[in-house]
């Protein structure tokens, strides 16, 4: 298996793991579910891999990057605009 692919499925794994747990923080904090927070996990969900918020100036939706140490290829998913954060995009970690 090649190194992306190993590292997209561990991503898919990550997503397993934390979307339990970050599903309650959020109701344990009530002040911690923002439209923010629910997109993200909403967007986990929907992708079934764990989604990142990184800051790119020049993203668009389905573009792609190296990105990160080690250099993974990323895909923007959605931008973070509405929820009041600029030049930052949910991204996942592609094949």
């Amino acid at each position: 298996m090649n190194k992306q692919k190993k590292l997209a499925q561990e991503e898919q794994e990550k997503a397993k793991l934390t979307l339990p747990a970050m599903l309650n923080y959020l109701n344990e904090h009530p002040l911690r579910h923002t439209p923010w927070m629910d997109r993200w996990f909403r967007l986990c969900i929907e992708h079934r891999t764990q989604i990142y918020p990184v800051r790119r100036v020049d993203g668009a939706v389905g573009r792609r990057f190296r990105h990160g140490k080690p250099a993974r290829i990323i895909e923007l998913v959605e931008s973070c605009l509405p929820y009041g954060k600029p030049g930052i995009w949910w991204a996942k970690v592609v094949a």
